[in-house]
């Protein structure tokens, strides 16, 4: 039973897409090894990181120093054979390299890495996570970035998501950065691409996501996990032992 009054992005998300998913994972805490893809991801992310952390010592940081890092961060975890281990690593060289081309910018202004933030929705209920890169640019706006190594969503995913509302949400609230929601820009980077979509919230996307929130909390809080089957399935570290996945 969930009886913190603290809750990720992650556990919300894994909520939305299953709650019997949820269960398994933040209530009876079942173990899962880490997968290919994720390790993949981590690594990716790392090496953004790192690089950007070495960005903001010196600005001359260059494609060399990035896949110089790639190779320290990289994590050898979930692969199934050295073959599919060494696919990937050139893949991620091939991502990185073509992020830079792409996006890196010595003239970037950035205001926050890796940055925590913990929101209040109700009295009872806080929402905690992290983004990944804000960045402030010359008109005084902010664009909170988030990199994704997954394939691109469509558009009402996009516009539909739970991350990039509850990011807004961060940004906007007075303890964070105290910004107008005409003032912040939600930018995801799609690695495999290359490329970049940013779009803008306003007050009633945060309202209904707000309600969202109170309703998926209240559901938890009450015990309520009913199996949702779907494409996700195929990717649940939990289907062989759940009782809907067939």
């Amino acid at each position: 039973l969930q009886l913190s009054n603290n809750f990720s992005y992650s556990q919300l998300n894994s909520y939305k897409t299953c709650p019997l998913q949820y269960k398994y994972q933040y209530v009876l805490k079942i173990p899962t090894t880490s997968t290919a893809s994720e390790s993949f991801g981590t690594t990716i992310h790392k090496t953004l990181q790192d690089f950007y952390s070495n960005f903001l010592k010196n600005k001359k940081v260059d494609k060399k120093k990035l896949l110089e890092l790639y190779k320290k961060s990289w994590i050898p975890i979930g692969y199934s054979s050295k073959a599919h281990q060494d696919r990937m690593k050139k893949e991620g060289e091939k991502i990185l390299k073509n992020y830079f081309d792409k996006f890196h910018s010595s003239d970037l202004k950035i205001i926050g890495l890796e940055k925590l933030f913990k929101i209040k929705i109700t009295e009872d209920i806080f929402l905690t996570g992290k983004i990944d890169r804000i960045d402030e640019l010359k008109n005084k706006e902010i664009e909170i970035i988030d990199y994704k190594t997954g394939k691109k969503p469509n558009n009402r995913e996009l516009t539909k998501s739970l991350q990039l509302t509850i990011y807004v949400l961060a940004s906007h609230d007075k303890n964070l950065f105290n910004k107008k929601l005409e003032d912040i820009n939600l930018t995801f980077y799609y690695l495999q691409t290359p490329e970049k979509i940013t779009i803008k919230k306003n007050e009633e996307d945060l309202i209904k996501t707000k309600e969202n929130i109170v309703e998926m909390v209240e559901e938890i809080r009450q015990n309520i996990f009913p199996a949702n089957p779907g494409i996700h399935c195929d990717f649940c570290p939990y289907k062989i032992i759940c009782e809907a996945w067939q």
